[in-house]
């Protein structure tokens, strides 16, 4: 893919924060969060037209005309590719000569039964919330470690309690999760951060909608809302961005939202009959 050199590699002294699926949702707030505490901000995406207009979108008309200014920069990229993210993180070498943060958000839900699942649907999520956050990791730690950075991926409530109709979404986010604990612990040596975001449903426009079409004839209609149905307000994007931005900047291990959900894990560790009750109750469904 052709990516933007906008000009020779310079040398940056402010901390640079690479996100990846920055040209829509929850990657675009965290991206915009970043911003406003003076990161340079490299948003991943695979479309280039999609980065394009983020990339105007959240670049003031002054930053536009001055190119000293510029703190936003685009690059696309299969982050599920190996080559492709090879040539990312020389970019990122070449380009800033440094990376503070990195910020793994690529991942998609699903609906359905577990006991329905295919072993096609399990590596489509794998794939996706899983390797996409390895491979980046992988690559782009070498930059990190120099100048002992953060790490930040973003799980979910379903990397920590399940819920009815997720399908295939807790297994990957489960094992995404175990792979960030074992990270976490490995990088410690080498102060590291390694920090795991986990949010409940997050509000959008297509919300109650986005998964009509995966709805099989065994599921209620309700399945399709956020969360799979669980009686949950959706959280604001800019709500679950700052909270990652707070992560990287007091080094926090874990951060859960909404922090109520966190008495659930406990009481559901503990008590899991109990854990699963209220579980049931709170999703759709008979």
């Amino acid at each position: 893919m052709t990516q933007p050199h906008d000009s020779h590699s310079l040398r940056f002294e402010s901390p640079v924060a690479l996100v990846t699926g920055g040209s829509a949702g929850l990657g675009t707030a965290i991206a915009q969060a970043l911003l406003n505490r003076n990161y340079h901000v490299l948003i991943v995406g695979r479309d280039s037209e999609r980065l394009r207009l983020t990339a105007d979108r959240l670049t003031s008309e002054e930053d536009r005309t001055d190119s000293s200014a510029v703190r936003l920069h685009q690059y696309a990229c299969d982050v599920t590719n190996l080559d492709e993210v090879a040539k990312l993180a020389e970019f990122v070498s070449d380009r800033f000569g440094r990376l503070d943060v990195l910020v793994n958000v690529v991942g998609q839900s699903d609906r359905g039964l577990a006991s329905e699942i295919t072993l096609k649907r399990i590596d489509e999520l794998v794939r996706l919330n899983v390797h996409s956050t390895v491979i980046c990791t992988k690559a782009l730690l070498p930059l990190i470690r120099e100048n002992r950075g953060s790490v930040v991926n973003i799980g979910s409530l379903a990397s920590k309690i399940p819920a009815r109709y997720l399908g295939g979404y807790c297994l990957a986010k489960h094992a995404l999760c175990g792979w960030t604990d074992q990270l976490s612990l490995e990088m410690r040596q080498h102060n590291v951060h390694v920090g795991l975001v986990c949010p409940g449903p997050i509000a959008r426009q297509d919300a109650g909608h986005r998964y009509d079409k995966l709805l099989a004839d065994d599921l209620p209609p309700e399945a399709a809302a956020p969360g799979g149905g669980a009686k949950i307000k959706g959280l604001p994007p800019q709500k679950v961005a700052d909270a990652v931005v707070d992560c990287i900047a007091k080094r926090k291990r874990e951060v859960i939202l909404p922090g109520k959900a966190r008495l659930l894990i406990i009481l559901r560790a503990i008590f899991p009959d109990w854990g699963d009750r209220i579980l049931l109750r709170m999703t759709s469904g008979n």
